[in-house]
């Protein structure tokens, strides 16, 4: 599943997995899909873990991405960490970022991602 809410270290974290994908349509299904289960959280804040690695980012999608996510702001507080992003996609980002107001942040990898959202709480001791 593309979309789905998990659990790390006690934080929930909805995962938006666009990895390897190049139909727009499908791009687009699976953000309308992230942007829905946000809205129907009922937390004013969520954390969100993206990941892009081999995607192909098409202009129209960048353009539904945008007008979407910037909606989705005015309304929910998220901490976004994404990963998967190359060369000039991370221009891109940079000003996808600046259209929508997104605070988002990139990582190498899923992990670093899920210590950005979810840090490992240190153990109690006995």
């Amino acid at each position: 599943m593309a979309v789905k809410w998990d659990t790390l270290n006690g934080e929930k974290i909805l995962y938006v997995d666009l990895s390897n994908m190049s139909d727009t349509k499908i791009m687009v299904f699976n953000l309308d899909e992230g942007v829905r289960r946000l809205k129907e959280d009922p937390s004013p804040t969520a954390l969100v873990l993206i990941n892009l690695t081999n995607t192909s980012l098409g202009l129209e999608f960048m353009r539904q991405a945008k007008d979407k996510v910037k909606e989705l702001l005015k309304a929910k507080e998220c901490k976004t960490a994404m990963t998967g992003l190359t060369g000039l996609q991370k221009v891109i980002f940079d000003a996808y970022r600046k259209f929508t107001g997104s605070k988002a942040k990139l990582f190498q990898n899923e992990f670093e991602c899920e210590t950005y959202l979810a840090p490992p709480r240190p153990k109690a001791m006995a």
